[in-house]
């Protein structure tokens, strides 16, 4: 019997991206962390890694049948926030399902799932300075390269990795932006604005093989997604998505990212749930204070999901909008420009009048006749 796609995902659980290999995990067999001589190990066989922490750090080993046997080192050299702190060699632990490497102030915690090799960096007391905290690794046996995704890591064998899945948290939960780039083929930098954070402060980044990236790049970190239909919602902290100019929040369609309204936005504004409710309506959670223009203070509800969709030639060149209020006011302030159609699907719920300036009027700009399509 073939199984019926369900007419709603309404019942789907919700994944943030950074626990994604966790949930997967629940359902197989765990392999513990265990002690090798002098060294923890900690395997990740669906990625085909193996991790070896010694008292000087991270070891990562290919067990690759396809790419070969490889191996590199990623290991912390300093963190500061004006005065450089150095990383000392540590003492290593287990605890559970990780294994734990205590440098002092900061401790390093290695876990491995299904999603790959997480490495914890936890530093307990801010370090003195003013400004962003900077804690800058050096790589071994491989090239760092930027990726949209964070750092690739190329092994001498040509297996490529990727190092990303930044998320970061203080000890009460609250999230923090930060950003990660190669600076030399030898050395990782992260960047963390811990400003107002509770330390200690946890930075996890993930290894993971690269055939594991997500399907197109973004310009920030995703934290949640939800699907409804063929379309893939996805939230996080970002403003662009494929190329797309997308406020925290975008839409997959299978061939093309668009932005979803005007986004939501805030002071560090980022996304950390979704979840669908039927085909049209989308809850959001997190760190934000405005929804489509709107103030909602960290949780809003989007309706007539995709009612009004928006293709142009230059600006944005796609949009998806709930209303054609929504839609006007954008090709009205120029994120969509060129030759420019509007396509309605469904009904929508105006509140206000929907207004469509001429081109040149204000910073409209578009080269040719508007076309309005009733799907």
């Amino acid at each position: 019997m073939i199984p019926q796609k369900p007419d709603s995902l309404a019942n789907t659980i919700q994944i943030a991206m950074q626990d994604l290999g966790i949930e997967v995990d629940k359902k197989v067999e765990k392999r513990r962390p265990f002690l090798d001589g002098n060294a923890a190990v900690i395997e990740s066989p669906y990625q085909a890694m193996r991790g070896s922490v010694t008292v000087e750090g991270l070891l990562i080993k290919s067990t690759s049948a396809e790419e070969g046997p490889g191996n590199f080192t990623l290991r912390p050299l300093s963190y500061s926030k004006g005065d450089v702190n150095s990383v000392s060699n540590g003492t290593i632990s287990i605890e559970n399902d990780a294994v734990l490497l205590n440098r002092g102030n900061l401790t390093e915690r290695f876990t491995a799932s299904t999603d790959g090799i997480r490495q914890d960096f936890i530093i307990s007391a801010s370090p003195a300075g003013a400004g962003k905290l900077s804690l800058v690794l050096e790589l071994k046996g491989a090239k760092a390269a930027n990726s949209l995704q964070g750092v690739s890591v190329i092994m001498d064998n040509g297996r490529k990795l990727e190092y990303h899945r930044l998320f970061i948290t203080d000890a009460l939960g609250k999230t923090f932006p930060g950003e990660m780039k190669a600076i030399s083929e030898d050395l990782i930098c992260i960047w963390v604005h811990d400003s107002g954070a509770a330390y200690p402060l946890t930075i996890d980044p993930t290894i993971t093989d690269a055939n594991w990236v997500a399907i197109t790049g973004f310009n920030g970190s995703v934290y949640a997604i939800a699907v409804s239909g063929s379309n893939l919602y996805v939230g996080g902290m970002f403003t662009t998505a494929g190329g797309v100019s997308a406020t925290n929040i975008a839409k997959w369609d299978g061939t093309t990212w668009s932005t979803l309204g005007s986004g939501l936005s805030g002071t560090f504004a980022q996304v950390l749930a979704m979840a669908m409710s039927g085909t049209t309506e989308l809850f959001v959670s997190g760190n934000f204070t405005t929804a489509g223009g709107k103030s909602s203070p960290y949780l809003a509800k989007v309706t007539n999901l995709g009612a009004v969709a928006v293709s142009a030639t230059a600006g944005t060149t796609t949009g998806s909008y709930c209303t054609l209020k929504e839609a006007f006011d954008a090709i009205n302030v120029g994120t969509n420009q060129g030759t420019v159609t509007v396509t309605i699907s469904a009904s929508t719920t105006e509140t206000a009048s929907a207004v469509l300036n001429a081109s040149g009027t204000g910073t409209a700009s578009n080269t040719s006749s508007y076309t309005i399509v009733s799907g």
